[in-house]
């Protein structure tokens, strides 16, 4: 079977048959169906009528049903009909000419017609009206025909003087299926923005040759200039009826041409890359480079094709060849034959050449809450979209601070052992006298700080005043006064703890000046004590030394792991917008903040800050958390916890008008999804960038209405613009199917435990009729489409509705 594609068509050639009711009509050499063929093909015409006058050529039409699979074989049909002469004064107040096509090659009954209808009388013929053809028609069984007057510019045709006042009148009233007019580019496109500015920009004009002489085919005649510039329409050769009626209904989609700008373009660009066949064990199935879409009942393998289409046989790995094994063993050869003639194994192999997207509606984002990794790898491999990159947090060495750690504990086990040598020197009478009883000792500073001049001066500050307004802000005031507190505070701080160290070494004197002077009283002279009071000394400074650069390294660590610094990184957004949406990447914060000396410590153990925690460890030997006593190991695990865990996960979000997707319901994600689609592809176009679109029922999370908005319609604007990618759908919608006018499409069937597929589009009856019988709605969307254009009012209630 084939699917719809371009047909050249020419539905108004006349032959010698003409002169019977017009004499000297045809100019022209008798011709038959070989002669006629011959030409046909010469000018690449695929789909034709010999029209005569009020007649039908039964000679010529008689060899043309003999030879009718000759002529398909040529990619060549016709349609059997005549251009009658009609006057009708409720549609025209003179007679004009239509073309008339019948849905029947039984050229016995319409010739007999014909004859009832142009009956010749004595002052010349008398020609119908529109009531009497319809119900000739319909008493002869005659049950689907087409009506194409001339119209406007063309002589014989309905027309009104000022027609860019009364095209409306003039349409409205018609009931016809189309309307020929002039073969003149010039006059068309000025006739067509008429009807587009009255809102009919969907209005099926044609342009035929009208040719009255076959030896200057495919001028009209002789004294012709100018060669016509044929109309495509989409459909099949084989089905040329239904392709013509097809055509009319669905005017913008279904009639082509490169020259005028008011169809749909039919030439593809020259470097178009597409599946045009796929061969599954030597069953061919072609493809259309428009839209193609994959039906079937319930486990037919209509999902199965598609996969096979992306991954080919060798490509199902995992969960895919978990799903899809049993039918895979099915397929021995399978191969893709591109637009070039190229086989390939899967259309994978085509992604350095074009964008590959596709997407399906039982994806993990309508499902899961966030976007994590995996679904972003998935999306951005799926969608052709790239989140904006977002750097983890590097790992902090902890060393200069264990070494301070491990310094002062080391400093404080040695001065506790020499404590008891002290005690033991001090206490004997036996050993030496300390001659030198002043402090060798160094005080950092004797004095305390005082901020209080300071203070009062920040005070005086924030109250000065320029004419009369005050200088600072209640906010800037505000921040002068936390200022002085935290002068003031440190000054204290630095004072009770000098105040400590000076009194420890007023302590180490008044011990050095007790001893002496015991010994003084006692008049024993004491030799070589100079080398232990030095080691007192030497170990106090380093004790001070060690609690000094343990406490700076504190300090160091509690800024660098401080609330602000996890803040910072909670709330650090990277956004990027390649269209109306964003893509947006964060950190995938899992775990609240708490201090380093919350984590580390119990509540009865923690003091204000770590390093007073770390103090009253050391000195009262107290524990970590859970009795842990690697202070290494308590500090990587908290900064695992709390900063790298937290800080090297990504989160992900895609934003449109501001609002997440991920915050809307499964039917609103499908949606918003389906736009970025659309949007994408839609650059991809006007960047001339190659695209196959695949979707597998994307009307899962949609009703109709939505399926119309966010698929069909937006397919139907890209195929009157001539801008789309090669779609691959898979789906149960008729809508999608039908309405957007699929050109191909694949019924799947499981037939003993393998998949067949066929194809067709839908001019095809007995197909079309087996898509509706699988298609919830198939019928009622097919009806809607098959509403005439001359019904306006049918026509406006379709839209509207």
């Amino acid at each position: 079977m084939s699917f719809s594609k371009w047909l050249k068509i020419d539905l108004h050639i006349h032959s010698v048959e003409s002169n019977k009711y017009k004499a000297n009509d045809y100019e022209g050499d008798k011709y038959n169906y070989s002669e006629l063929k011959r030409i046909l093909v010469k000018e690449g015409i695929n789909l034709f009528s010999i029209t005569d006058h009020n007649c039908i050529n039964m000679e010529l039409y008689g060899e043309l049903i003999e030879n009718q699979d000759d002529l398909l074989k040529e990619n060549l049909n016709f349609i059997v009909g005549c251009e009658l002469d009609i006057y009708d004064c409720e549609i025209y107040d003179e007679i004009f000419h239509c073309l008339v096509f019948f849905d029947t090659l039984d050229i016995e009954n319409i010739n007999k017609m014909l004859k009832e209808l142009v009956i010749r009388g004595e002052k010349g013929y008398k020609y119908p009206n529109l009531g009497t053809i319809f119900k000739k028609f319909i008493d002869n069984e005659i049950k689907d025909f087409i009506l194409i007057p001339h119209f406007n510019n063309k002589s014989k045709g309905l027309k009104d003087r000022d027609m860019h006042v009364k095209a409306v009148e003039c349409l409205k009233r018609s009931v016809f299926n189309a309307y020929e007019d002039t073969n003149n580019l010039d006059k068309i496109n000025k006739s067509f923005e008429i009807y587009s500015k009255v809102g009919h920009p969907d209005l099926p004009i044609l342009i035929f040759s009208d040719c009255h002489d076959i030896n200057v085919y495919p001028k009209r005649d002789e004294d012709e200039d100018k060669i016509p510039e044929f109309l495509s329409i989409l459909g099949n050769v084989k089905h040329p009826f239904e392709s013509l009626k097809l055509a009319f209904q669905d005017a913008e989609i279904r009639i082509g041409s490169d020259d005028l700008n008011y169809f749909r373009k039919i030439t593809l660009p020259e470097d178009s890359c597409y599946i045009d066949k796929i061969i599954i064990n030597k069953s061919v199935i072609g493809f259309s480079p428009y839209q193609n879409t994959i039906i079937g009942g319930f486990g037919s393998g209509k999902s199965f094709l598609l996969n096979l289409i992306l991954n080919g046989k060798e490509g199902f790995k995992g969960n895919l060849l978990d799903s899809y094994g049993n039918l895979l063993d099915t397929i021995d050869t399978f191969e893709i034959i591109t637009s070039e003639g190229i086989p390939r194994k899967s259309l994978y192999e085509l992604k350095d050449r074009i964008d590959i997207i596709r997407f399906e509606q039982h994806e993990g984002i309508f499902y899961n809450s966030i976007i994590d990794e995996n679904e972003k790898n998935h999306l951005e491999d799926k969608l052709k979209i790239i989140f904006p990159t977002l750097e983890p947090i590097e790992l902090v060495d902890f060393n200069e601070l264990i070494e301070k750690y491990n310094s002062l504990t080391a400093t404080l086990d040695e001065n506790i052992t020499d404590k008891i040598n002290y005690e033991h020197l001090f206490a004997s009478d036996k050993f030496y006298k300390i001659k030198d009883e002043s402090s060798c000792f160094e005080v950092v500073n004797e004095e305390n700080l005082d901020s209080s001049e300071l203070v009062e001066q920040l005070e005086r500050e924030m109250e000065l005043e320029l004419f009369g307004i005050p200088v600072y802000t209640q906010k800037e005031k505000n921040r002068i006064l936390e200022t002085a507190k935290l002068i003031k505070d440190k000054n204290k701080i630095w004072n009770n703890n000098m105040s400590r160290y000076n009194k420890m070494i007023d302590y180490i004197d008044f011990g050095v000046q007790k001893f002496n002077n015991k010994q003084l009283k006692n008049n024993r002279e004491l030799k070589g004590n100079r080398d232990v009071y030095n080691g007192i000394k030497k170990n106090l400074g380093e004790l001070y030394n060690d609690i000094f650069e343990l406490k700076k390294e504190c300090m160091h660590y509690e800024n660098k792991l401080s609330q602000q610094q996890y803040d910072k990184y909670k709330n650090k957004i990277l956004l990027s917008s390649p269209g109306s949406y964003s893509l947006i990447t964060s950190y995938k914060v899992t775990k609240e903040y708490t201090t380093i000396n919350e984590e580390l410590f119990s509540v009865k153990n923690m003091k204000e800050s770590l390093f007073q925690s770390l103090l009253n460890k050391i000195t009262n030997n107290t524990n970590f958390r859970q009795n842990k006593e690697d202070f290494g190991e308590c500090l990587e695990k908290y900064y695992q916890d709390i900063f790298y865990k937290n800080f090297s996960e990504f989160k992900y979000d895609i934003q449109k008008d501001g609002e997440s997707i991920m915050k809307k319901s499964a039917g609103e994600k499908a949606n918003m999804i389906l736009d970025i689609i659309f949007e994408i592809i839609g650059n991809n176009m006007a960047k001339d960038k190659q695209t196959i679109l695949l979707i597998d029922q994307p009307e899962d999370h949609l009703d109709n209405e939505n399926i119309d908005k966010s698929i069909v319609r937006k397919i139907r604007t890209m195929k009157q613009n001539n801008k789309l990618p090669q779609f691959i759908f898979v789906s149960h919608n008729a809508n999608i199917s039908i309405t957007a006018d699929s050109e191909n499409i694949i019924i799947a069937n499981k037939d003993g435990g393998c998949c067949k597929y066929v194809n067709s589009g839908i001019e095809d009856p007995v197909f079309i009729d087996k898509v509706c019988e699988i298609l919830e709605g198939g019928r009622d969307a097919l009806r809607t489409r098959g509403m005439k254009f001359s019904v306006s009012y049918l026509k406006d209630f379709a839209k509207i509705k």
